[in-house]
């Protein structure tokens, strides 16, 4: 199975896994929700990406997602990650969310 790392970044270079979970089987639609509590993010921006680990041990990394940080309403981002996969293909849609 392959495993999805979410990561964040301050400066759209550093990266750090804030989330990580395994995949379900082919031929499935999932849903993963994680909150990212950015209280302590001091950047007015923050980026996000999507590492897959394949069962092989590559790595794939989705496009950036940048966003402003909302850190004076000292909130939540809501991070939902929908995967769905058919036969050898899989699909896989970011969304992220204030909370």
């Amino acid at each position: 199975n392959e495993v999805y790392e979410l990561e964040r970044s301050e400066d759209g270079m550093n990266f750090k896994k804030v989330f990580s979970v395994s995949s379900m089987s082919a031929g499935s639609t999932s849903t993963y929700h994680f909150n990212d509590d950015i209280s302590l993010v001091s950047s007015p921006l923050i980026y996000y990406r999507l590492k897959i680990v394949l069962a092989s041990g590559r790595n794939i990394y989705s496009p950036m997602v940048k966003v402003v940080n909302k850190e004076i309403e000292k909130g939540n981002y809501v991070i939902s990650m929908f995967q769905k996969s058919t036969g050898t293909r899989s699909s896989i849609l970011l969304r992220i969310d204030w909370q």
